[in-house]
């Protein structure tokens, strides 16, 4: 990953950028808001591009830049290399339309799941956006020397992060993405140091051939049961009760290791994304972030740590080791985190090795 250490306070006078909390009530013409964001929603079923990104994240004090390097082929093709300091990719995501691949080359792991259908998505996303935000024209700007539209995403209920979007006029793409803290601070910033829309791309750049020696996990869409869930990763996968409001089930992922299996879960509303780790918890493994601070959960004590833009909270109850990480407040995921039935009990797990072992 390429990371430059900056301070926060460099950065914001470098890109003129100010802290913001949104004005849910200005009068500004929200249908032409909307019109905008669903032009940029569906610019991934109708633009071809190459590009090359930076994404710059700020925790306290300091920040990192990541250089990403973008080529997309309508429709709903895409390749993006996360590129490392010697310019080599230690993450490439490779969309053929049918399947989405995440290759990390250094870890000769890898992970494929069913690309999103942008047709569909694209009613969906909208409404779930425009039940949870208020969606504010923000007027024009520019970007590479490009015209764009500024749509402005306030939070209805606060508990999520608000972002401004700079969306391409001419092809719909967003070019620049700012997310902001609770308190207004700047998070993340996404943005396009080069653009150009293309014709068309070589077919072959959306093709991923992985070596033998590779690691793959397999992804479910949202319509994945539980069964399936447990039966691909030998866990007993445990769904919130209750989720937060405006918040709905994404899809899953099963990582399988030599060690054992991790099952991801993900909500999303619209926006903002909360994952939930579940995992077999090891005998004598202290699952604890440094700095994390305890908390109370009605299973018992979990660590929160604040990540930028949002939280991490890590707790066990019977047998599983549970992660939340989410864009959201702390008490969002501490009420998710209550929602969570226990695990079925560390020896539940004892016998599914020996299953496993001996089934071999």
């Amino acid at each position: 990953m390429k990371r430059v250490g900056w301070l926060v306070t460099g950065w914001l006078l470098l890109f003129g950028v100010a802290g913001w909390t949104g004005n849910a009530g200005a009068a500004i013409p929200a249908p032409l808001a909307e019109q905008v964001l669903r032009k940029a929603l569906a610019a991934d079923g109708t633009q071809t591009y190459v590009g090359t990104m930076v994404l710059f994240t700020w925790a306290v004090g300091n920040g990192d830049a990541t250089v990403i390097k973008v080529r997309h082929r309508a429709p709903g093709q895409s390749r993006l290399e996360y590129l490392s300091s010697r310019n080599e990719p230690y993450l490439v995501t490779v969309d053929d339309g049918r399947h989405r691949w995440h290759y990390h080359p250094g870890e000769r792991a890898a992970s494929v799941g069913p690309s999103p259908d942008f047709k569909a998505n694209l009613e969906q996303s909208l409404g779930l956006l425009r039940h949870n935000y208020h969606l504010q024209y923000g007027g024009t700007g520019e970007v590479t020397g490009r015209i764009t539209d500024i749509v402005e995403l306030v939070p209805r209920g606060c508990r999520q992060p608000a972002q401004r979007l700079w969306v391409d006029r001419e092809t719909g793409v967003i070019l620049r993405t700012e997310q902001y803290r609770f308190d207004g601070s700047l998070a993340a910033l996404t943005l396009f140091t080069a653009f150009e829309p293309a014709e068309s791309l070589p077919p072959e750049l959306f093709r991923l051939n992985l070596p033998k020696e590779v690691r793959v996990t397999t992804g479910f869409d949202a319509a994945a049961r539980l069964e399936d869930l447990a039966e691909a990763s030998g866990i007993a996968v445990r769904m919130p009760t209750e989720l937060p409001p405006g918040f709905v089930f994404d899809g899953a992922s099963v990582n399988r290791t030599d060690k054992e299996n991790i099952v991801h879960l993900r909500f999303t509303d619209g926006l903002s994304v909360i994952s939930l780790f579940e995992q077999p918890a090891q005998p004598f493994t202290r699952y604890r972030l440094k700095g994390a601070k305890a908390v109370a959960l009605k299973s018992g004590r979990g660590w929160l740590h604040e990540e930028c833009g949002g939280y991490v909270l890590n707790w066990t109850s019977g047998g599983i080791n549970f992660t939340l990480v989410g864009e959201v407040a702390a008490e969002v995921l501490i009420r998710l985190a209550d929602s969570i039935p226990p695990g079925p009990g560390p020896l539940a797990y004892v016998r599914s090795a020996f299953v496993r072992l001996f089934s071999r």
